[in-house]
């Protein structure tokens, strides 16, 4: 098995969906602020890195509606992102010898590269994109007022009952 070392630069907070055939990565923090991932692998190699937002999926509104109730009603709840980027980068690459690649994070620019791969080892670019996702703001801005709303409601049932108890 060979050792592939993933240097990283630019600053994107997603690189913690790091994945190596399917394995999440560690990134090491040097003290001067560089960033790396060094692992052992097999010959093909397929690295995968992917962020979605938080209001995609079947049960987005439930997941969130939990969230709600549970940090008690917004109170203790941790910010979410509150842009709506998506990013998806796949490739594979043919790891014969220990070798090196540097992965470039591009800011974001809707539609564009995510990052620039730069190696001396055989690589595939299954997919490298980033974009604006339309939908996940709809939902975000229908949650923001379910959860105004929701709040309202609770505080007017709860000085109602005080009333009449």
């Amino acid at each position: 098995m060979a050792k592939l070392k993933i240097n990283i630069n630019g600053y994107n907070n997603a690189l913690e969906s790091l994945t190596i055939n399917g394995k999440p990565q560690k990134i090491t923090k040097t003290k001067d602020g560089k960033r790396f991932c060094e692992v052992e692998c097999e010959k093909e190699t397929q690295i995968s890195i992917h962020k979605s937002h938080f209001y995609t999926g079947k049960a987005w509104f439930w997941w969130s509606f939990l969230y709600f109730i549970v940090s008690i009603f917004g109170l203790f709840d941790v910010r979410q992102n509150k842009r709506c980027y998506v990013f998806d980068c796949k490739f594979n690459i043919n790891v014969e010898t220990d070798t090196e690649l540097t992965l470039a994070v591009q800011t974001f620019k809707d539609g564009s590269k995510f990052a620039e791969l730069t190696t001396d080892a055989e690589l595939t670019e299954l997919s490298n994109i980033q974009f604006f996702d339309k939908e996940a703001q709809k939902r975000q801005k229908k949650m923001k007022k379910f959860k105004i709303f929701f709040t309202i409601a609770a505080f007017a049932v709860a000085a109602l009952l005080v009333v009449l108890l």
